[in-house]
């Protein structure tokens, strides 16, 4: 089984980002530790997402640039669209393959 750097990231992102959130109500510290952790693991994210779509060969480039667009503007919503139905039709011949 191979490790999957978008799904991992998206998790790793939506937990510290949660957990740091909560600590910050609670007005706890370290709190911030939590939410660097969530912006790094969104970066990760973000450009893991960006490189699949810019390596497929089956959109055009409208479609990369919508994509594009929707991760940096509105990363969570997009992210969530493209796990339920863009990233199997965008990975069917890309050179990165999971």
């Amino acid at each position: 089984m191979k490790f999957d750097v978008v799904k991992a990231s998206f998790w790793l992102t939506f937990a510290f980002s949660l957990t740091g959130a909560l600590l910050k109500l609670q007005k706890l510290e370290f709190s911030g530790v939590f939410m660097t952790l969530g912006i790094l693991a969104l970066i990760t994210l973000i450009v893991s997402c960006l490189l699949e779509i810019n390596e497929s060969k089956t959109i055009d480039g409208t479609e990369k640039f919508m994509w594009t667009i929707g991760f940096v503007f509105f990363w969570f919503i997009t992210a969530i669209v493209y796990f339920i139905s863009g990233r199997k039709r965008i990975l069917k011949q890309t050179s990165i393959k999971n």
